[in-house]
């Protein structure tokens, strides 16, 4: 098992949790009250939690909440725009309101 925390999606921040926990799905189910056939949904990636959601498996692996909303957020925009043309911009302006990223500005000379 690797001692890095992926960050590609909030999958797999689920199934790194888990194991590092070493804790079965079912488990994990037991202990939040949430659904079994649910939390599989979101291990595999065919279903996005809710913020409830998140925040409950966020509070039940003691971890900051950040991350596996970040990642959640993430999710529902690539489900969403993913194949939108103007996606890419979205992002940029995005991070370019929150000082991330400044774009170049084009001169018109």
């Amino acid at each position: 098992m690797s001692t890095e925390k992926p960050k590609n999606s909030f999958s797999e921040w689920l199934r790194f949790s888990r194991e590092a926990h070493a804790l079965a799905l079912r488990e994990v189910a037991n202990r939040t009250g949430l659904n079994f056939t649910l939390l599989s949904r979101f291990e595999t990636g065919e279903r996005i939690p809710t913020e409830e959601q998140a925040d409950a498996l966020a509070k039940f692996f003691r971890t900051n909440k950040t991350e596996p909303h970040a990642l959640r957020i993430a999710a529902q925009f690539r489900r969403k725009f993913a194949d939108h043309p103007a996606a890419r911009e979205a992002i940029l302006r995005l991070a370019e309101e929150q000082g991330i990223y400044r774009a170049k500005k084009k001169s018109t000379g």
